[in-house]
């Protein structure tokens, strides 16, 4: 399938840039989606493919430039990428949210698949979309009760790819777990993580303040989970797959291991009633429990079941846990050490 035109909405993003890369080596001629040509393209630098990319804004707000856009890529397949991903922003900004996760993709999809009914079309959905399940681990199978905005929105995409396949479009969902990798933005807990201590390692910074060090989450690299999307595109026929390591670990899991990383000997004691974790060498604290950062419990874990990738598109993740734990570390630790 080399030489064909794909879209990345989102290029900028994670995602988009591991996507990016693995199909200039595939041979895939890449145009990527970035809201304004200001869009900040540090990822696509980092992975050292910027130039391979044919950036091309598009307004999300803008109905005739999405179109306008659509039609002179003229895409054989499109990744939807690009999203509100901050669950606090998509609560704060209800209506941007559903624009941006709704209504902009359904205009793209809609209007590739009216100007070439072959095309392919793969929707990066979420787990949000589950709600606090009654069931674990959760698959395509598994009811959609979101209880987000952000998951609500992706939600009606959803439905907007089983109508398009009911039209007889190739369209397909990638409903995503939580995913990482060198490239996360900064606010999420794993970068937080790694970045904190990497500071604290070189004497910079202060402890890493967290919220429920027991809380679960089903990570994954980003890496593995951009190319579940892919052969998403190559199966048979177009389907819904659930991405996930199918593996929940503690968020005090990623600590131990990138303190260990670092060099760090973590230990955790209880200091004024509340669990810190303290390097025994030196003595200083590494992380704190912050109570405004503790979420509340949300009803079943949120683990993904990803069977039927497994058995359909031959997918599953080939990265440890503790792999792109120490992964994510070393490149912070890079990181900080030449800032």
């Amino acid at each position: 399938m080399s030489g064909k035109n794909v879209l990345i909405t989102g290029v900028a993003g994670q995602d988009g840039a591991y996507l990016a890369r693995l199909l200039i080596g595939l041979g895939y001629l890449v145009f990527g989606g970035v809201r304004t040509l200001n869009t900040d393209l540090w990822r696509l630098n980092w992975l050292g493919i910027r130039e391979q990319v044919h950036i091309v804004p598009m307004n999300l707000g803008d109905a005739k430039q999405l179109q306008s856009a659509v039609r002179a890529i003229a895409p054989d397949i499109i990744f939807n990428l690009a999203a509100v991903s901050s669950l606090e922003l998509s609560e704060a900004n209800q209506g941007v949210t559903q624009n941006i996760n709704f209504e902009a993709p359904k205009i793209i999809f809609r209007t590739a698949f009216q100007l070439n009914p072959e095309v392919k079309l793969v929707q990066a959905s979420s787990a949000l979309v589950f709600g606090s399940s009654a069931a674990s681990p959760q698959n395509e199978w598994t009811p959609r009760n979101p209880d987000t905005f952000y998951g609500q929105a992706k939600l009606l995409m959803d439905l907007e790819i089983e109508s398009l396949r009911c039209e007889g479009a190739f369209a397909s969902s990638a409903i995503l777990y939580n995913h990482e990798s060198e490239l996360r933005g900064s606010q999420f807990v794993s970068q937080k993580i790694v970045t904190g201590l990497s500071e604290l390692a070189v004497g910079k910074g202060r402890a890493v303040r967290l919220g429920g060090l027991d809380d679960i989450r089903d990570w994954s690299f980003a890496v593995d989970i951009v190319m579940g999307m892919y052969l998403a595109v190559l199966a048979d026929q177009p389907e819904t797959f659930v991405l996930a390591s199918g593996t929940g670990r503690k968020v005090r899991e990623w600590v131990e291991i990138s303190a260990d990383t670092l060099g760090f000997n973590l230990v955790w004691e209880v200091h004024d009633g509340r669990e810190v974790g303290v390097c025994r060498t030196s003595g200083s604290t590494l992380v704190e429990i912050d109570p405004g950062l503790v979420r509340a419990e949300t009803g079943a874990l949120r683990i993904g079941d990803s069977s039927k990738a497994q058995h359909l598109l031959n997918w599953c993740p080939k990265t440890s846990f503790e792999e792109l734990v120490r992964t994510m570390t070393e490149a912070a630790s890079q990181r900080v050490s030449v800032s």
